[in-house]
């Protein structure tokens, strides 16, 4: 029990607010995963445009190359000026290509 105590009370060390105060960051960037242009996804865009990033990025994962076109056909429509990353999802594996868009 003292070693769960201790851990506690490591974390909460580790959490505590620093002395110095909270610093803003330079850039915000913000990224909205589209999977499809519905009134949710298009509410999100929204807000993301909304709150003024530096940087905004629609980010569609692409599964099969049937929904992409679907959704570019959507995009285009609507004449949504916001910029569009596409990644590909081998094995509709979302995890790793979001995060190797990231992390670029």
């Amino acid at each position: 029990m003292k070693a769960i105590e201790r851990h506690y009370r490591h974390v909460g060390e580790e959490l505590a607010p620093w002395p110095g105060g909270i610093s803003m960051p330079s850039r915000v960037q913000a990224v909205v995963l589209v999977s499809r242009l519905d009134g949710p996804t298009l509410q999100a865009l929204a807000y993301a445009k909304a709150i003024r990033p530096d940087s905004l990025t629609a980010l569609t994962v692409a599964t099969t190359a049937a929904e992409t076109r679907q959704l570019e056909s959507g995009w285009a429509k609507r004449n949504i000026p916001i910029p569009r990353g596409i990644v590909d999802a081998p094995y509709r594996d979302m995890t790793g290509p979001v995060l190797s868009m990231l992390a670029e």
